[in-house]
């Protein structure tokens, strides 16, 4: 298999861990409770650079050297390019949204709340649609040479929060993710 779709699949997984981290902060917030809101805010900025900026643009060069290898795939990478749109909007008004929140005394706890768990539903949706009609259709579809290209071009970035080294503006969320992993 390709390391390409090794290293989005891992990124899957580690999205999913911090999926589940907002879940279990949207619970406490849906039951009235206070939630840790640094650590929302710390996810919610991470979603919205490093799988923003990082992952949906490698999978995007992955799905459009798939069209060129099956063009039948081309309503569905069509979908996914329109998903991965989505979740940026999405993301980033939630963050505004979460931000506003914040600074204000007062604020509407429900459409923060609905905000969050479309965003958190939308993205786990996302990720299982990619894992199990696209990336098994590009391993199909794509050559040694698809990969190679496709290596040549995109370098591994260094994860900010599951990478080697954690950012210092992630320690706290690394250890949320670490307490519920464990």
């Amino acid at each position: 298999m390709s390391t390409i779709i090794q290293r989005l699949q891992r990124d899957h997984v580690n999205l999913a861990r911090l999926l589940d981290v907002l879940e279990g902060q949207l619970a406490t917030f849906h039951d009235g409770g206070s939630p840790d809101y640094d650590v929302i805010e710390d996810a919610m900025h991470y979603m919205t650079h490093y799988p923003d900026q990082t992952h949906h643009p490698l999978e995007d060069a992955v799905f459009e050297r798939l069209i060129r290898r099956d063009p039948e795939a081309a309503g569905l990478v069509e979908a996914l390019h329109g998903e991965h749109r989505i979740l940026f909007d999405m993301g980033a008004q939630f963050l505004r949204t979460l931000e506003a929140a914040l600074s204000e005394s007062l604020f509407e706890r429900e459409a923060l709340d609905s905000e969050a768990r479309t965003y958190v539903a939308f993205h786990r949706a996302h990720v299982q649609r990619e894992e199990a009609q696209a990336f098994p259709r590009a391993v199909k579809a794509l050559d040694e040479t698809d990969w190679a290209a496709l290596e040549a071009v995109n370098q591994p970035q260094a994860d900010p929060l599951f990478g080697e080294t954690v950012a210092e503006e992630y320690r706290d969320l690394a250890d949320e993710i670490a307490a519920l992993s464990g």
